[in-house]
């Protein structure tokens, strides 16, 4: 009942006919049952429909019609299953086919030879041998040790920089586990959930690195002075969900750093910005200076674009990237001072000012 209210409300909204209501209410009935009614960034109650009512209704009618053309054919939203199963298949994709490449070269054996490879005693410790760590809560690695069964638990860490209790355990357990007492790590994982410009993971300032990246390369440089992970080790930074301009940074800037760390997707968006001139105009018009954070700054817009002016059309059914064009998560409603813009998915802000 409360959906089909939802659904005749937005039809009054849009000043849609009956047939319309049918069709186009329909369409948006179904997509919110699949995907967007599971949005974590909703008030509590509310559903998708209801949102939709409310950010549409202080549009224009045109322009109302331009939005739910853009949601029905532009919007890319990512699920919690969608997500799940990209998470399940990184090990078996990515991971696996990386070690068992690896334990080749140590062999010297045909890459073809598989099944060989994955029985030999050389491949059980080239897997045992890796730490995986996140390098945010995205990383979601309760969902990929799960999906990797082959992995110990004691592998699995939610970010590189280990209390030297840590260290001391997972070393005696990794000897423990391949019956000798020298073993060290030798293989990182680092893990992220996605990436829309690659700068909140690595930037070069003036010469200066930072970012996620530079921190986690000091951490895993103290746990090789501590003798926990090998002088010569191999890093992966392997990214669930990445635009293709975060992609081709990242390679760019990984590069330049010499390193050596190679970087794995799970998925790249292909170029999905948006280039609807009335869409960009309404998100400049539209967009609450309020909203305008020190980290929008530094990707050099003013955020009615999103960071550094990206224009995503892009949700993730836990938080909108701040890539992606404002209009879909530019939310001021109850805020001192602001012009009460509302958005359509609601954006958790992670930098926050500080009070």
């Amino acid at each position: 009942m409360k959906e089909d209210l939802a659904r005749r409300l937005l039809g009054k909204v849009m000043g849609w006919s009956a047939p319309e209501l049918v069709e186009l209410g329909g369409r948006l009935q179904t997509l919110a049952r699949i995907k967007y009614d599971d949005y974590e960034g909703f008030r509590p109650g509310e559903k998708f429909l209801e949102s939709l009512a409310g950010w549409l209704e202080p549009f224009r009618p045109d322009d109302r019609v331009r939005l739910v053309a853009f949601i029905l054919e532009s919007l890319v939203y990512i699920s919690r299953p969608e997500l799940d199963h990209l998470i399940d298949t990184i090990y078996p994709d990515i991971i696996r086919p990386a070690l068992l490449t690896a334990t080749a070269l140590k062999l010297n054996e045909p890459e073809h030879r598989v099944r060989y490879l994955a029985a030999s005693d050389a491949f059980r410790r080239t897997q045992r041998s890796m730490l995986i760590c996140g390098l945010s809560d995205g990383a979601r690695l309760d969902r990929l040790r799960r999906g990797s069964r082959q992995l110990s638990n004691e592998q699995f860490y939610p970010s590189p920089e280990l209390t030297d209790a840590v260290q001391a355990s997972s070393l005696a357990k990794l000897r423990a586990a391949l019956s000798d007492s020298e073993a060290t790590f030798d293989r990182v994982v680092l893990l992220e959930d996605f990436s829309g410009s690659g700068f909140s993971l690595l930037r070069n300032k003036a010469g200066l690195l930072d970012g996620k990246l530079w921190r986690a390369h000091e951490a895993l440089a103290r746990l090789t002075e501590r003798g926990v992970l090998a002088s010569t080790h191999t890093v992966w930074l392997v990214v669930y969900v990445a635009a293709e301009q975060a992609r081709a940074a990242l390679l760019d800037g990984l590069a330049a750093t010499g390193w050596g760390w190679q970087l794995r997707v799970g998925m790249t968006l292909g170029d999905v910005s948006i280039v609807d001139s009335r869409l960009l105009e309404l998100a400049t018009g539209w967009f609450d200076p309020i909203l305008v954070t020190d980290h929008l700054k530094k990707g050099g817009s003013d955020g009615a674009l999103g960071f550094a002016a990206e224009a995503l059309p892009l949700v993730l059914f836990h938080n909108t990237p701040n890539n992606s064009i404002s209009l879909l998560w530019g939310d001021s409603t109850g805020r001192a001072g602001a012009l009460d813009r509302r958005a359509l998915f609601p954006r958790e802000e992670r930098h926050r000012a500080e009070s």
